[in-house]
């Protein structure tokens, strides 16, 4: 999964507009193309900071929608605020950086031999909670492929080892990074 420097600005240019109008009350009308990635159908996970501090962040692991499409609903989404982060303000706008992350494809996993480090993120599925970890949280925190399936585990609110519960669905994935920062 390859971006070139046009899309990644192109998609960056998106989202800060949606989020310019939602905020200004105007409508903002754009156009999908639907001969590169962001006219396809990823996982996205869309991250905002103020100052270089976490604003919000939300995403989808698997959509329905293209890539444009997600990013406008989550920019929406963000703007408005929720139980976890409050909304954005206008006068936050200069200090405003913004992250997409999209995702590859899920690959169903049986075990830590099949995980890179670095490469992988993972999302783990079970029926009593659902977790994800980004690939640059487990080089950050220094995770062995133990403690990053542990880790996946407690933030599906789920004991360490449930990975190996035969409930429990093990999902690798790569993503590409997307920022006007250089710090993110």
């Amino acid at each position: 999964m390859r971006v070139t420097k046009q899309i990644k600005d192109k998609l960056l240019k998106h989202a800060r507009e949606v989020i310019e109008n939602y905020l200004n009350g105007t409508e903002y009308n754009y156009v999908i193309p639907t001969t590169t990635i962001l006219g396809k159908k990823h996982g996205i996970f869309l991250t905002i900071f103020v100052d270089e501090i976490l604003r919000g962040s939300l995403g989808y692991v698997d959509s329905e929608q293209c890539v444009m499409e997600s990013v406008t609903e989550l920019a929406k989404a963000l703007c408005a605020g929720s139980d976890t982060y409050p909304k954005l303000e206008k006068y936050e706008l200069p200090y405003l950086t913004i992250q997409i992350d999209i995702f590859s494809a899920l690959h169903q996993v049986y075990g830590e031999k099949e995980i890179e480090i670095g490469k992988h993120g993972l999302y783990v599925a079970h029926p009593e909670g659902e977790g994800l970890i980004f690939p640059k949280e487990a080089v950050d925190r220094d995770y062995d492929k133990i403690i990053f399936l542990n880790e996946a585990c407690h933030k599906a609110g789920l004991p360490s080892f449930t990975w190996e519960d035969d409930e429990c669905k093990v999902y690798t994935f790569a993503t590409i990074i997307i920022s006007d920062s250089e710090t993110h």
